[in-house]
């Protein structure tokens, strides 16, 4: 088994798959009453291609998760023994980040902020999210806007993500530079995810998964050092093909969840009708949080490692992830005041040639956004801010969010 790899274009395709199904999850967006809440009684079966999507319609919120997931792998494997040995400095690393994220979350925050103000003229109410004032625009220009200071979601709901990852990354170096990377230590920032997540939800998901996610890279750099590395290789890609088949035939036939309603039934007689579907729902998100998602991503990169079988070719998908993730809110919101500017009936926004061209425009403005605009600003701004005279490497996988 090799042992070494400069860049992980699984995960670049990964990224990419979640930023999409991200989106299919919002497309219920169009169904809301008064363009704020869901009926009471929302049918997902009148969302479009239901019975081809249905899954990632009804779990798509998971592929959130994975973000997280992500970013803690990726920036153990990129950063942390560097951040340790003070290769990289505070400036150095915060430059890099800021320059990667911050560009086009002040873009989209003024494109939402026109948009919004445009939509309450025409219409008397915001689109989806409704704190659009003045102290949530300052929270979103500085990216605390979901670091418990709000009063709710705000302008581009989705950039949530990406106030939650500052936060984790001022963590992140300061466990790495305080030499604090020690496994237990993890383990329990895993931990204290869990339980701040009972309180206040996008901090303990980022926590949770964030720290996860370092934890499976030191599992797989532990796999590369052992001597059956490719037996335990073998192992792990069953493990997960097995985990998968049972993730979908229970999906599509329900055999795990009638059985703990029998047991609920059998053993809580007097528990609430709602309890069993409730109770279930919980433990099957923490499992596929917890141990799906995680072997999945080793398994992956696992196989990457041995055989190299993803080329660069597959970087695409990563590239336009990030811009693909906060314009797809944006473009949403254009298409509703569109609607309501030309008279057109909403429910054209709810059928599959709405959806499909809608992705037909999302997905290469997010390319060109990413060519056009953010590589070329991240060049600029690294060579302004570091003051370098040479042009400014950026490492491969520094695209995750």
């Amino acid at each position: 088994m090799r042992t070494k790899t400069q860049h992980f274009y699984s995960l670049d395709a990964i990224r990419g798959f979640s930023a999409i199904i991200i989106v299919l999850y919002h497309w219920r967006h169009f169904f809301l009453i008064g363009d704020k809440t869901l009926p009471g009684a929302f049918d997902k079966t009148q969302l479009p291609l239901y019975t081809w999507f249905a899954i990632l319609y009804d779990d798509g919120a998971l592929a959130v998760d994975m973000f997280f997931l992500l970013s803690g792998f990726i920036f153990f494997w990129l950063y942390a023994d560097r951040i340790i040995n003070r290769k990289t400095s505070l400036r150095v690393f915060f430059c890099y980040r800021f320059t990667r994220l911050y560009p086009l979350v002040i873009v989209t925050l003024l494109i939402v902020a026109f948009l919004q103000w445009d939509m309450i003229n025409l219409t008397g109410h915001y689109f989806v999210y409704q704190y659009n004032d003045p102290y949530h625009f300052i929270l979103n220009l500085f990216c605390i806007n979901s670091w418990g200071l709000e009063k709710g979601p705000s302008f581009n709901g989705p950039v949530w993500t990406v106030s939650v990852e500052v936060l984790l990354y001022i963590v992140f170096f300061l466990i790495c530079r305080m030499r604090l990377h020690k496994k237990w230590i993890l383990f329990a920032l895993v931990a204290i995810g869990a339980l701040i997540q009972h309180f206040y939800t996008p901090i303990g998901q980022g926590l949770y998964s964030f720290f996860l996610g370092a934890l499976t890279y030191y599992l797989y750099k532990w796999i590369l050092k052992q001597h059956n590395g490719q037996k335990l290789l073998n192992i792990i890609t069953v493990i997960t093909i097995l985990l998968w088949v049972m993730i979908l035939t229970e999906y599509k036939y329900s055999y795990l969840l009638l059985t703990w309603k029998k047991l609920v039934h059998q053993h809580l007689p007097h528990s609430s009708p709602t309890f069993a579907d409730s109770s279930f729902s919980l433990c099957r998100n923490v499992f596929f949080r917890t141990i799906v998602s995680p072997i999945s991503i080793l398994s992956i990169v696992l196989w990457e490692t041995s055989t190299g079988f993803l080329k660069e070719k597959w970087a695409f998908l990563g590239n336009y992830s990030y811009a693909c993730y906060l314009l797809h809110f944006p473009l949403q919101l254009l298409a509703v005041i569109v609607a309501h500017t030309f008279g057109l009936r909403l429910e054209m926004l709810r059928t599959p040639y709405a959806l499909l061209l809608f992705f037909i425009i999302l997905l290469p403005l997010s390319l060109a956004t990413y060519y056009y605009f953010e590589l070329p600003l991240q060049q600029m701004l690294r060579k302004k801010i570091l003051k370098k005279r040479e042009p400014v490497i950026i490492p491969g996988a520094n695209a995750i969010t």
